[in-house]
């Protein structure tokens, strides 16, 4: 398995902002997928391919991976920093740059409005798991994206942690490799002539 670390910018939420002078989207699935592709021995199809992130990152993964389904073949998403909408204004002022001061923007961009968009195409070919501890303070974002996957009957697994707040290394602790052996389950490799 290849681990690549990637930043689509401090706080584009992995997101091209409004006016195009932000490119988190366009960085990952643009430019470092296909150099990734070309420069490694990968499985260059969404079957060796998975997305996973923490907070932001979290977010990022799931609306990139319920975006281009195509390109990926499971999602993990560490305490994802779903955000709501209705919230914009206090996300810091990288909100009103990115998504112009417009929550309708960003609810276009929202992995909410993806899932319901793309549920027929993630929906049996995606994979998706969501950890989150329960003193996290985006817990209730976090229980919501998972009821819009219940509702829109997306299978996934989703597990909260006892006494964890929003910290990696201590999910990490408790969700120990799984992430990379459910990505590994998802993954399907060619066949040998």
């Amino acid at each position: 398995m290849i681990l690549v670390y990637a930043s689509g910018g401090s706080q584009t939420n992995y997101c091209d902002s409004y006016d195009g002078k932000y490119l988190g989207e366009t960085t990952v699935i643009k430019e470092l997928i296909p150099y990734i592709d070309r420069h490694y021995r990968t499985i260059a199809s969404r079957d060796g391919r998975s997305i996973q992130g923490m907070s932001m990152g979290g977010f990022g993964c799931m609306r990139l991976g319920l975006k281009y389904p195509d390109l990926f073949s499971s999602i993990v998403a560490f305490a994802g920093g779903f955000r709501r909408p209705e919230d914009i204004g206090s996300g810091g002022p990288s909100y009103g740059e990115m998504f112009n001061n417009d929550p309708e923007v960003f609810r276009a961009q929202h992995a909410e409005t993806l899932a319901r968009r793309n549920a027929d195409k993630v929906r049996g070919g995606v994979a998706i798991s969501m950890y989150v501890g329960n003193k996290d303070a985006g817990l209730a974002n976090n229980r919501r994206m998972h009821s819009v996957l219940e509702e829109m009957r997306i299978p996934h697994g989703y597990q909260e942690f006892d006494g964890i707040a929003h910290d990696l290394k201590l999910l990490s602790e408790r969700v120990k490799q799984e992430n990379f052996a459910f990505a590994a389950r998802s993954f399907k490799l060619p066949q040998k002539r």
